[in-house]
């Protein structure tokens, strides 16, 4: 029989409620063990991720990245995708990993603020770099090895594996024409970008991704911030709003990644973590090739069903840089690492756009 999907750590500190989530842990993995039995020579891990099942673009990559290690190990390692709360709630979700209750996590990096203040900083950078900008530096920046510092803390072997497009701006019932709009206003919103509005008069709040429906139907939020367009349509938010607006000055790049426990790393053979990482590297480019197109797509369609798609005026994105400059640099400012990060952040950001900017030609 193949070995045993969940290995748990030698540190056996609880969160709250931990034993019942232990419990129900159990017994997912074992209901997926009995309905897809692995090969008797295979390894075969539950990766719990952050968004429900079938969501667009994030299962896409779920599936390819399942088969693409599949294919690189000859089947020695499988990967089986579950959705949000399929073992755990999601906001518990990292602690999980770090804990060993969950092999394997997929989650947005920007929800880790609290605990992982670099993976917060650079998942969540409002007026950031671009996804282009973002892997360049991830692969060819450094950006990598301060990553797994920050991850290391915790037990936690972290890989990038799936790069999205620029967040739209949010969906809105009433216009924004000055930053005067954002006071009082109650919005879904995550990472940096919620500290932003927060100090600009806004109610921000995270409901979990199944709940943002309900909250909008109930008349509890007045916008909702989630991911690009092409996500952002299978949600239905256009039912209760009526602005689309643009850019997403919260989040230009939103990366997704892989939480594996350090145990269940070490566990694993040298090849069969050499096609986790290169299969997530084949997944973040395939990313940033195909999303752009897609998006378009998605903002035709809610233009088609009634929605008015708008930019936030110039002044409003003033306002938001400067506001959004000063969260970031105290968010540095909490962590030696988080502060590294950013400063080298920083320092390719501005000679990658010094490059394009040479070669910029007219349009």
């Amino acid at each position: 029989m193949g070995q045993r999907t969940v290995i748990r750590t030698r540190r056996r500190r609880r969160w709250k409620t931990a034993v019942p989530r232990r419990a129900a842990a159990g017994l997912v993995i074992l209901a997926l063990a009995v309905l897809f039995p692995p090969r008797a020579d295979a390894r075969d891990l539950v990766v719990q991720s952050a968004f429900p099942s079938g969501m667009a673009a994030f299962s896409e990559s779920e599936r390819r990245i399942s088969e693409g290690v599949e294919s690189l190990t000859g089947g020695s390692l499988t990967l089986r995708f579950v959705g949000a709360g399929g073992i755990v709630e999601p906001q518990h979700l990292l602690e999980a990993v770090r804990e060993g209750a969950v092999p394997v996590g997929f989650d947005w990096m920007g929800y880790h603020a609290d605990r992982v203040p670099l993976g917060g900083l650079v998942g969540s950078m409002p007026f950031g770099p671009t996804p282009r900008e973002l892997s360049g530096w991830l692969y060819a920046g450094g950006g990598l090895s301060l990553l797994e510092r920050g991850y290391a803390r915790l037990g936690i072997v972290v890989l990038p594996c799936d790069m999205l497009p620029s967040a739209a701006g949010g969906w809105f019932k009433t216009e924004i024409r000055s930053v005067e709009d954002f006071k009082g206003l109650r919005i879904r919103i995550a990472g940096l970008g919620a500290e932003v509005l927060e100090r600009l008069g806004s109610e921000s709040s995270q409901e979990p991704v199944a709940q943002i429906y309900n909250a909008l139907e109930e008349g509890r939020l007045d916008a909702v911030e989630f991911a690009a367009p092409l996500v952002d349509q299978s949600f239905g938010f256009h039912h209760f709003t009526k602005y689309y607006y643009f850019p997403g000055w919260h989040q230009p790049a939103s990366l997704n990644i892989l939480l594996v426990n350090r145990d269940v790393w070490d566990s694993l053979k040298e090849g069969e973590r050499a096609a986790l990482r290169k299969t997530c590297r084949e997944n973040v480019l395939l990313g940033l090739a195909e999303g752009v197109a897609r998006q378009t797509e998605a903002v035709d369609a809610a233009v088609a069903r009634g929605i008015e798609v708008r930019r936030f005026p110039d002044p409003v994105l003033a306002r938001l840089r400067a506001v959004s400059r000063e969260v970031v640099a105290e968010a540095a400012s909490r962590d030696p690492l988080a502060a590294d990060a950013l400063a080298s952040l920083s320092e390719y950001v501005e000679q990658a756009r010094r490059w394009s900017a040479l070669q910029a030609l007219p349009r």
